[in-house]
C-alpha cells in the first residue's frame, strides 16, 4: 500500500510569476511546473525506490525523492523511514494546448512495480505563452553579461571554450549576472532559453562586486546568476542558450548580446 501526498503544485510563467492551477486550472503554454511532496509504502514501512512524475500517458521525469521530512514522520509516527520527500520542476514547452492531467508513481523496492500515489491532478494550457505575460524587450535599461556554460559534474573550475559538450543526461550551469541599471538593483529574475522554446528559471543573488563596480552601482552586488539547465530531454546535436534577464519591476527582459551553443552527444 502506498501513502503520500502532492503538498505543492503551481506553475511559473516566463516572467517568473507564479500561476495557481487550483483557481481555474487553466496555465499559459510555455510555463514551468513545479511540485513538491511526500510517499513512502506501508507494511512493511518502507521507501520508495523513487518517485516518477507523467502528463498523461505520456511524457515522464523522475523527481528528486532525497527530502527528510521529519514532520511527516513526526505527524504520522513513522519509526524507520523520514526521508520520503520529492521534489522537481517540468517545462511544459513542448506540450499542446488542451487538457492535461499530472500523475504521480511511487517505484516498490519490493516489487519494482510502478504504484499511482493520487488519482492525478487536472490542468488545462491555454494560448498565451510568452505573447501572454508583459514581456518587451528593454533597451539601455540594463547591464547583463552570459559569461560562461559548465557542466555542473566537472571538477575542473575553468569554463571550457564554447561550445561545451556533455553527455545527455547531465546538467549544465549556466554564469553570468545581471543588474537592472533603473532600478540600481539586480534583476529580479533569469532565464535561460533554449533553442527560442523551452525556459529554465534560474537563481540570482551570488556576489559579483566587480560587476556591480564596473557599472557603477556597487549597491547591486548580488547580481551573479547561476541557470541549471538539464539535458535528459534535449536531443543529441547542438542548441543554443540565450539568457534573458527581467527587470526589477517585472515590465520587461534584456539579454546578452551573445548566447552561447551547448553540444549534447
Amino acid at each position: 500500500m502506498i501513502r503520500g501526498n502532492l503538498d505543492e503544485l503551481y506553475f511559473i510563467d516566463p516572467l517568473g510569476r507564479d500561476l495557481d492551477p487550483q483557481r481555474d486550472r487553466t496555465v499559459p503554454e510555455g510555463a514551468t511546473l513545479y511540485l513538491r511532496g511526500w510517499a513512502y509504502f506501508t507494511d512493511p514501512e518502507r521507501a520508495a525506490a523513487g518517485i516518477v512524475a507523467a502528463i498523461d500517458d505520456g511524457p515522464r521525469f523522475d523527481l528528486s525523492y532525497n527530502q527528510n521530512r521529519p514532520d511527516v514522520a513526526l505527524a504520522l509516527g513513522l519509526t524507520s523511514v523520514s526521508v520520503i520527500g520529492f521534489h522537481g520542476m517540468w517545462s511544459l514547452a513542448r506540450l499542446e494546448r488542451g487538457a492535461h492531467a499530472l500523475h504521480l508513481f511511487a517505484l516498490d523496492p519490493l516489487s519494482g512495480e510502478a504504484v499511482e500515489i493520487d488519482g492525478g491532478h487536472p490542468f488545462e494550457i491555454v494560448a498565451g505563452s510568452y505573447a501572454f505575460a508583459p514581456q518587451r524587450k528593454l533597451e539601455n535599461a540594463m547591464a547583463l553579461t552570459f559569461d560562461y556554460l559548465k557542466d555542473a559534474a566537472a571538477e575542473d573550475e575553468t569554463p571550457a571554450a564554447p561550445p561545451l559538450r556533455v553527455a545527455r543526461g547531465r546538467t549544465v550551469l549556466a554564469h553570468g549576472w545581471a543588474i537592472d541599471l533603473v532600478h540600481r538593483t539586480a534583476a529580479s529574475d533569469v532565464y535561460a532559453l533554449i533553442d527560442g522554446t523551452t525556459y529554465v528559471r534560474g537563481i540570482v543573488g551570488w556576489r559579483r562586486e566587480d560587476a556591480a563596480q564596473s557599472v557603477g552601482v556597487e549597491e547591486a552586488w548580488r547580481c551573479g546568476y547561476i541557470v541549471r539547465i538539464p539535458t535528459t530531454d534535449l536531443a543529441v546535436g547542438t542548441h543554443r542558450i540565450e539568457i534573458r534577464a527581467v527587470s526589477a519591476d517585472g515590465a520587461g527582459y534584456d539579454s546578452p548580446e551573445n548566447d552561447l551553443p551547448l553540444e549534447v552527444v
